[in-house]
């Protein structure tokens, strides 16, 4: 369940969700191993204080190399636990996080198959509330193709669908939209 810290103005049990595409995953590491400023920053100063019970992240491009040494870094950094997607053709996969005193239990699940960056994809439990799944999901859309965007969108709409009564679903991510300019009338 979320710390005390984490209640709202009216005392209710808040879960806090920060979507972030790190773009190329901060850039790659220094010669000597060390993680680029801007992956620091973000997760230090930026993801780590606000003590999130979920971060969806999209661009983690390094955090596969080297038996996953970035991601597990992250996790250190924040107190969670980590999930990758594989590598698509895309080669900037997805991941999550998700605070363990929330969500104590997380399995991830096979992918959805028509993705140019596949999504991360995990079933956990609120620790509150262990009988109801809550899928959670972090994607990036396909920059390069309005056809695979809409493809994207409705495999993430048939997942949500699938959602049976009792069921929840929590998603984002990048959806890589075109910029919609407002016409005044």
């Amino acid at each position: 369940m979320p710390t005390p810290a984490a209640l709202d103005e009216y005392d209710e049990p808040v879960v806090r969700i920060i979507t972030l595409n790190l773009e190329k995953d901060g850039g790659e590491d220094h010669e000597n191993g060390e993680h680029p400023r801007r992956w620091r920053a973000a997760h230090e100063e930026f993801l780590a204080p606000r003590r999130p019970d979920v971060i969806l992240r999209q661009e983690a491009t390094y955090s596969h190399l080297h038996d996953q040494r970035r991601l597990r870094a992250a996790e250190g950094i924040l107190g969670m636990r980590g999930f990758l997607s594989p590598n698509g053709s895309g080669r900037n996969p997805t991941a999550l996080f998700l605070r363990p005193e929330t969500f104590p239990q997380a399995q991830r699940l096979e992918q959805l198959r028509y993705w140019r960056t596949p999504p991360t994809i995990v079933v956990t439990q609120l620790a509150e509330v262990p009988e109801v799944d809550v899928v959670v999901t972090s994607w990036h859309a396909a920059f390069n193709s309005p056809r695979g965007r809409e493809r994207e969108a409705e495999e993430l709409t048939a997942l949500a669908d699938k959602m049976k009564k009792g069921t929840a679903f929590v998603g984002g991510g990048d959806c890589n939209e075109y910029v919609r300019r407002e016409v005044a009338f």
